[in-house]
Parts: C-alpha cells; sequence; structure tokens
C-alpha cells in the first residue's frame, strides 16, 4: 500500500486535516461484504515508502459501502498498524486505536506513515500495545470538487463580502464547489460521516479478531472514540481522549461556543504580548493596531513584496486569517503572529500573505493542490448548517450575530467554516445534539487545556458526564492537543494506559514550552532577492497544527 498524497484542506475553526479517495474503488456486491469482513484474516504488507521499521505494516481491506444495503457492496479501507516492540508477550496489553483529529481522521498516514511517532505514543506504550490506524473513507487520496481556474478564484477572493452583491458572489463560490463535491463521480461522498465511521471501527475490531480495544484518541478522533464507547461499550478496554470534542450540543451552540473561545485566544495573545519583550507590538493598543490594518487591508489592500508566492496585495479577510490561526494555535505561534501584524501595520503583508498561501496550497506557479472536498463533506454530512442556510442572507444573518459574542474572529470563523456548507445538497446523516451516554465500568481518561480555543474546556466537562467513572486532567495553556505538550499530561496517559490507575478528578498540570518550542516567523528575505523556487522551511509538524485546528 502506497503513501497517501496529502492535499490541503483548509479550515482553521472548521473540522478538520489532511487527505480523501480521487477514485473510490468499490468491489461487486457478489463480494459479500458482511461476511468477508467477520471471516477474512487482514493481510498485512510492509507500508510502501514508510520510514524505515520492521513493525509497520499495513493492509487494505472490504467494508460495506453502505451497513443499511449489502447489495451496494463493498468500499476500501486503509489500515496500518505497529506491532508491540517488547518481545515478550506477557508484557503485551492488546490492540490500542490511534484516533487522530479531522475530519477526516487519517489514523494511517501517522501509524503507516509519521516518522516521529514517539511523539504521539510514548514508546513504553508502543511496547505493550499493537497501534492501529484506521483511515476514515475517503480519506486517501482525495475528493476532487474544483480544480485550475475556479479554484484560484476561490483562494483568492475576498470571502468576507462587503455588500450583498459580494455576498451572493461569495456564495455562489461556496455552492460551485459543494455541486463539484457531490458530482455523481465522488460516490463515496453520501457515505461520508462520523456515524458511519464508528460502525468501520467495530468493522475491523471483528477483523482484528480481539475481544477488546483501547483507544488514543485526539480533537475530532475523541468524537468518535466518544460514539464508539455509547456503541460498543462492551468492546472497550482503556480510553485516553486528548482535547474532547462534544456533540451534545446542537449545531449553532456548539458553534458559539467555539466562536468565543477564539476570540478568547485574542486576549490571551494581547496579555502575552504586553508581558512579553520579544513582542514586537509590546506596549501599542493591539486592538487599535488590528482593527486600523485590517481596514487598510479591507480598502487599498497591503503590498506582499517578500511572500515567495508572488505579490499579491494582501486582503482583511486573509490577514484576519492568518493572525486567527497564529494566535488560536497557542503558545507557539504567537511571536510569529505578532510579527505578521506589525509588519502588516508597517505596510508589508508578505508574513501574513505566505501563512495564507500555504494553508490554501498555492504552488509557487501560482496554482492550487487539491480543490478536496473530504473534510467538507464530513462537516457537511454530519452537521444542520447546509439546511439552516437556505439563503445567502440566512449566512450573513449568522455572521452577525456570531459578532455580537465574537467581535475579533466571528465574521471570518462564519465564512470560512460552517458558511462552507452553503448550497451542500445531501440530507445531514444523524447531526447533532447527541448526548452519547456510556455504561458504568468503562470509564476513560480525558485531557484538555484550559484555554484551549479549538476545543474548549467546557466540552471535556460536558463529555466527561457522559462517561461514568472517568477522571479529568486540565493543563494549563493555550494549545491544542496538550498529551504531547505537557510531561505531566503524557504521565498520566501512560500510566493508566499501562496499568488502569486514574488520577484525581481534575488533577492539573503544566504545560512545557520546551515540548512545543516557539515557531519563529520565516525569513522571507528582501522583495529584491525574493526566490521563486525555494521556500522557506516551516516545520511540517506546526503546518499540519495550523491546518488541523478545531
Amino acid at each position: 500500500m502506497k503513501q497517501p498524497k496529502n492535499t490541503i484542506a483548509f479550515g482553521v475553526v472548521a473540522l478538520g486535516l489532511f487527505v480523501g479517495v480521487w477514485n473510490c474503488r468499490l468491489v461487486p456486491a457478489a463480494a459479500s461484504a458482511e461476511n468477508k469482513t467477520k471471516t477474512d484474516a487482514i493481510q498485512w504488507t510492509p507500508c510502501e515508502d514508510a520510514p524505515a521499521t520492521p513493525l509497520r505494516e499495513c493492509a487494505v481491506v472490504p467494508v460495506p459501502l453502505d451497513y443499511a444495503n449489502s447489495s451496494l457492496g463493498t468500499t476500501e479501507l486503509q489500515l496500518a498498524r505497529m506491532k508491540a516492540s517488547d518481545p515478550d508477550v506477557t508484557h503485551h496489553k492488546g490492540t490500542l486505536v490511534f484516533v487522530p483529529g479531522g475530519p477526516p481522521s487519517a489514523g494511517v498516514n501517522y501509524v503507516g506513515y509519521t516518522g516521529n511517532m514517539n511523539r504521539w505514543i510514548a514508546p513504553e506504550i508502543q511496547a505493550a500495545y499493537d497501534v492501529v490506524g484506521i483511515q476514515q473513507i475517503g480519506s486517501w487520496d482525495g475528493t476532487p470538487c474544483i480544480s485550475g481556474e475556479p479554484l484560484k478564484q476561490y483562494w483568492e477572493a475576498n470571502h468576507l463580502p462587503k455588500n450583498t452583491a459580494e455576498l451572493h458572489t461569495v456564495m455562489g463560490m461556496e455552492k460551485a464547489y459543494n455541486d463539484g463535491c457531490t458530482k455523481p463521480g465522488n460516490a463515496l461522498v453520501p457515505y461520508m460521516n462520523t456515524a458511519r465511521s464508528v460502525r468501520d471501527m467495530e468493522t475491523v475490531r471483528q477483523m482484528l479478531g480481539v475481544e477488546k480495544v483501547s483507544f488514543m484518541a485526539y480533537s475530532y478522533g475523541t468524537a468518535l472514540t466518544h460514539a464508539y464507547m455509547s456503541e460498543y461499550p462492551s468492546h472497550v478496554y482503556r480510553v485516553v481522549m486528548d482535547s474532547v470534542l462534544d456533540r451534545s450540543q446542537p449545531d449553532p451552540v456548539q458553534s458559539t461556543e467555539n466562536n468565543i473561545a477564539w476570540d478568547k485566544s485574542w486576549q490571551l495573545f494581547k496579555e502575552w504580548c504586553q508581558s512579553n519583550v520579544d513582542c514586537p507590538l509590546k506596549g501599542q493598543n493591539l486592538d487599535r493596531v488590528f482593527d486600523k490594518t485590517v481596514a487598510i487591508a479591507g480598502t487599498t489592500g497591503i503590498p506582499a513584496p517578500r511572500n515567495p508566492f508572488g505579490n499579491r496585495p494582501l486582503n482583511d479577510w486573509e490577514l484576519t486569517l492568518a493572525v486567527q490561526a497564529l494566535t488560536g494555535a497557542g503558545e507557539a505561534t504567537r511571536i510569529w503572529a505578532a510579527t505578521i501584524l506589525n509588519d502588516a501595520a508597517a505596510g508589508d503583508g508578505s508574513q501574513a500573505e505566505f501563512i495564507y498561501d500555504l494553508l490554501t496550497g498555492r504552488r509557487l506557479d501560482g496554482t492550487y493542490v487539491g480543490g478536496d472536498g473530504t473534510r467538507r463533506a464530513y462537516a457537511c454530512n454530519d452537521t444542520v448548517w447546509s439546511r439552516l442556510f437556505r439563503t445567502p442572507e440566512d449566512v450573513r444573518s449568522w455572521a452577525l450575530a456570531t459578532q455580537l459574542v465574537a467581535p475579533k474572529y466571528g465574521a471570518t470563523s462564519v465564512y470560512q467554516g460552517v458558511a462552507q456548507c452553503y448550497g451542500w445538497s445531501l440530507a445531514p446523516i444523524r447531526p447533532q445534539p447527541h448526548y452519547e451516554p456510556v455504561p458504568e465500568g468503562v470509564g476513560g481518561l480525558l485531557i484538555n487545556a484550559d484555554n484551549d480555543a479549538s476545543t474548549p474546556l467546557l466540552w471535556a466537562k460536558r463529555v466527561q458526564k457522559q462517561i461514568p467513572g472517568s477522571k479529568l486532567v486540565v493543563v494549563s495553556g493555550a494549545s491544542h492537543l496538550q498529551s504531547i505538550k505537557s510531561r505531566c499530561a503524557m504521565a498520566y496517559a501512560e500510566n493508566y494506559l499501562l496499568s488502569g490507575t486514574l488520577p484525581a478528578d481534575e488533577a492539573s498540570c503544566s504545560y512545557d514550552a520546551d515540548l512545543n518550542p516557539p515557531q519563529l516567523p520565516p525569513d522571507l528575505g528582501a522583495a529584491s532577492s525574493r526566490s521563486q523556487t525555494v521556500l522557506p522551511g516551516i516545520p511540517s509538524e506546526i503546518i499540519a497544527q495550523l491546518r488541523e485546528l478545531r
């Protein structure tokens, strides 16, 4: 099985990360999907082009295309496994399913192909468990929606409409994008939803031939895991959920809570800047600087002469998104956010335009990667936004209402988030709210930062109430995915997975900055020496974190 093709799936506040399936390979109904999945052993083979290790294996297995209609045949599900590294089988604890964020949750990308899996799962846990990654359908090679000039126009448009004509233009682009996603050739799109993925997880457990599985889940992966715990509690051994997504509230309530948390990240950024000598805006009124600079970007535009992707003037949409992405990511990217805003205020939009182009998949030749709709399919199939937004004016009304509670980032959060479901033609599949109680005796460990913009702490507390016997560890910090940024949280997770011992409820942990060091702004050089062939080096993990923000 070859390494997946990574495509761009942008949405700083909307759900997800990574890739999908260009050509959904369907198996005829004669293959008898249900019987095959229950009887055939998984044929593991080395992961092609994976980092060198004898422990990594990959497989492709058939699963029903539609669990309610076996006559439709099967489709393919990608799996990866890292076998327990301890040769003494008496030390083994079983199977640990690694469920990363998304959607789509691309477990194979990590278990099969990530070079530094130790960052996500401690070596001691890898020694005791077979770690398995499951790829949500549609997350292997991408779901093609638009390409070429329409894709270029989509990303280079200003998605903050100033009047009714611009509103209809922007929403027309969203509908055209969505029509491309739901065209007949994308046969998997109607089946991309969380409820179906939970069925796939259970099918894989049966194919593995194990009675119980454990889970290590992050962000959107916690929603998948929580749903599995509620649906199949007798097959759960131990569970760790980091940065917890709560689906017990209606979509508008959840969105509002999320947007309030994103605006709080701006307040935390301001506090950091006024107390940090490295902030170039220290001592200034940051709200005034931001508002004035955004206003200029929205009228005349701000030149970006040092942007390696080209000197396209920075607009208010791009500037706000760049600042939002970097302030919302937490401690490690605040200096980058401050530099972006400081440069733009001084008339140079290069840093902001660069991060926008990077996240939207712009190439050096001016074309764009992707037009991928996998993330969009899960987000729109799982929610009611396509039914709430009947007209462009409905979207504008929601954006205005959101600005009342989230004045800094509210509008951009709507137009690059839930507004992307405008014109989505497929009906929602089991949308929220979901109160998913888990029976007594299952338990689990939840980890969350107290100021995570992507998954607010109140979500973790609500989910904890649905899982009797579970414990919550609270990390003092503003970053997403805390079990890889706090040694204390790591230790709690490791101890629980290896011994079954849970900490006291709401045990507190500190954020360890050395595990998530500050990301300095890239050196874009001078305008006269700007290279059109080489991009500044940015750790792939930082890029992935920004794309995966929830």
